[in-house]
């Protein structure tokens, strides 16, 4: 995968767990949130060729997984995907903003 793809993915992803934190209510929520941290986890081991972002967004959407899988109950667990979303959606926007553009080359 490219450069590219890795980062839009990741930004775009951490987009999504930030919407469904407060889009779905209760079970639903947590349950989309897992897939999309798990699918997160997956884009971080693909960007194992860019060593700062998969190691940012592989422990926080490692984390967000725990989260979703129920380590903390009601606000506390609603407001930590948020957070882990904002962070992986954060990382991917950064990393793509550092890529230098082709038009650049």
């Amino acid at each position: 995968m490219t450069r590219i793809t890795i980062t839009l993915t990741a930004a775009v992803l951490g987009a999504l767990l930030v919407i469904t934190t407060f889009a779905f209510g209760g079970d639903t929520a947590d349950w989309i949130s897992f897939g999309l941290a798990v699918a997160a986890l997956g884009t971080a081991v693909a960007a194992r060729d860019y060593r700062k972002l998969a190691g940012a967004v592989g422990l926080v959407s490692a984390w967000t997984v725990l989260v979703a899988l129920g380590i903390f109950s009601g606000d506390t667990q609603t407001w930590l995907i948020f957070a882990g979303g904002a962070a992986i959606a954060a990382a991917g926007v950064v990393a793509n903003a550092r890529t230098p553009s082709a038009a650049a080359a």
